[in-house]
């Protein structure tokens, strides 16, 4: 077994939208073949809006989606989440990260 410890540089993309609106933008990245998302469910946080709440109408819930990819696929996943954020709001943060390589 080697026990070498490696890394490869990735993009952590970080959304927050309205639970509607992130199932189709899921099903974008899905056709887009862009895979490496969690989804985390009815999240809450506030923002200069105020607290926005798990607990609520459909249309004040929100999911996080945390995405891991490389540099050449942060175009077109931006591509895809801006018009949801534009028209219904949200969050979108981009950093850089390194996934642990364990395959």
């Amino acid at each position: 077994m080697n026990n070498e410890i490696k890394f490869e540089e990735r993009k952590r993309i970080e959304i927050v939208l309205p639970i509607a609106v992130s199932e189709e933008l899921i099903e974008k990245l899905d056709a887009l073949k862009v895979f490496g998302y969690t989804v985390f469910p009815n999240v809450l946080g506030r923002g200069e809006r105020g607290l926005r709440s798990h607990v609520g109408l459909g249309s004040f819930q929100y999911n996080f989606l945390l995405i891991s990819c490389k540099e050449e696929e942060v175009d077109k996943i931006l591509r895809a989440a801006r018009p949801y954020l534009k028209s219904f709001g949200g969050v979108c943060n981009i950093s850089d990260s390194k996934t642990l390589v364990h395959w």
